[in-house]
Parts: C-alpha cells; sequence; structure tokens
C-alpha cells in the first residue's frame, strides 16, 4: 500500500522513518557515507544519497513531500490524487 507517492527526507539517516511512509518513490539525503552504505542495505527500493544537505540542490522537488528533521510538509500535487 504507497501512502504517499513522492517523499524526500532530508537527514534521513538509516532511512526508516522515510521507509514507514511507504511512498512509491523515496529519495534520502545523507552526509555521511557509511550511514549512506547501511542505509541503502536496510532499504533497497529507496534512493538514498551521500549529499550535505545544506547544499543539497532541491530544485524540481515541488511536488514532494518533504521531511526535514522530523517535521513533514507536503506541497499541493494533483498527480497524487488520481490513481
Amino acid at each position: 500500500r504507497v501512502l504517499f507517492r513522492s517523499v524526500l527526507e532530508v537527514g534521513s539517516q538509516l532511512g526508516d522513518l522515510l521507509a514507514s511512509l511507504q511512498p512509491s518513490r523515496g529519495v534520502g539525503i545523507e552526509p555521511r557515507s557509511t550511514v549512506v552504505e547501511a542505509a541503502r542495505e536496510r532499504h533497497p527500493d529507496l534512493t538514498l544519497v551521500e549529499a550535505d544537505p545544506a547544499s543539497f540542490d532541491l530544485a524540481g522537488t515541488k511536488r514532494w513531500c518533504r521531511l526535514r528533521l522530523g517535521l513533514f510538509a507536503c506541497s499541493h500535487d494533483e498527480s497524487a490524487r488520481s490513481g
């Protein structure tokens, strides 16, 4: 069951919170490479990126639900209402 279409988590750590939302497309940004490697093993269905969240380019993510520091916010996304 997909709860959200696209979710971007900034500071995703091991990806557990992101995975719990069961997105059809989940992307996590985490600056520590060892944590990213462990997260990829735990959640192979997610896209986990090693990057500095402060400088990561968020262009093109307007239609994503975003998690940041434990806060959750969704932008309006008409496509999420269909199908």
